[in-house]
């Protein structure tokens, strides 16, 4: 039963999503810029970075006492945000996200939808093969989060959603997680802040599929709030 996971699937469907709408915008738009290319080496080099971070665990590196000791859940779920913000140094590839979500607002918006299957982590502490702290600390606000995308899409399609409203709710997407899950998660780890000492503890988040959650799948979703609020501001600016 532990095995069975969503987490695979949803790293592979949020990188397949955003390469193509990042193709099909190029093609709407009948334009081969360099944003639209940059597009797709940031894609590429998160989904690198998630078949390491699939290699570690099944090598049992990240298992090991001495990655453990390194308190990984301050920085482990940093890797993909540094990836992306160095990308976003980059003005082609920063205005290449403004127009993408010009373009396809909405849908990215129901995207944010997929956080209601937390709900997993929560039948997996139910069921003794995921740590309770976490499940309570950080499924239960992300799989809110999850829930109030069918009121917040409702109101982009009838184009009710005013700028400030987007705004705050993707300040409360990053909320649910910050700075809960890094704290939590790492409270839950053998060490200097180990405080949620019940087994299974937070090691079970390094375990493969579920490592592919804290470093990649729940930082992509955090960036996605990261691109709307940075949309936001880059809108009011050339206003």
């Amino acid at each position: 039963m532990q095995h069975i996971s969503m987490v695979p699937v949803l790293a592979v469907g949020l990188l397949v999503f955003w390469l193509y709408i990042s193709i099909r915008f190029a093609l709407q738009e009948e334009t081969h810029d360099s944003g639209v290319i940059l597009v797709s080496v940031w894609l590429s080099l998160l989904m690198i970075w998630g078949v390491c971070s699939k290699i570690l665990a099944e090598t049992g590196i990240y298992a090991s006492d001495y990655f453990i000791s390194l308190l990984p859940m301050l920085w482990i779920p940093l890797i993909p945000v540094i990836i992306t913000g160095t990308m976003l140094l980059l003005r082609p590839f920063r205005i290449a996200i403004i127009e993408i979500i010009d373009h396809y607002q909405t849908a990215l918006i129901w995207v944010q939808a997929l956080r209601i299957l937390a709900a997993g982590s929560l039948i997996k502490a139910y069921l003794g093969i995921f740590p309770v702290s976490f499940a309570i600390a950080v499924a239960i606000p992300d799989m809110l989060f999850g829930l109030s995308v069918i009121f917040v899409a409702r109101k982009s399609m009838r184009e009710l959603l005013n700028s400030r409203c987007l705004f705050r709710w993707n300040i409360l997407g990053l909320l649910a997680i910050l700075p809960a899950a890094p704290l939590v998660g790492q409270m839950g780890l053998p060490g200097v802040m180990y405080y949620f000492t019940s087994i299974p503890d937070a090691r079970a988040l390094f375990d493969y599929p579920m490592v592919l959650a804290p470093t990649l799948v729940v930082p992509f979703f955090l960036i996605m709030n990261g691109f709307f609020l940075l949309h936001t501001k880059m809108k009011e600016n050339y206003e």
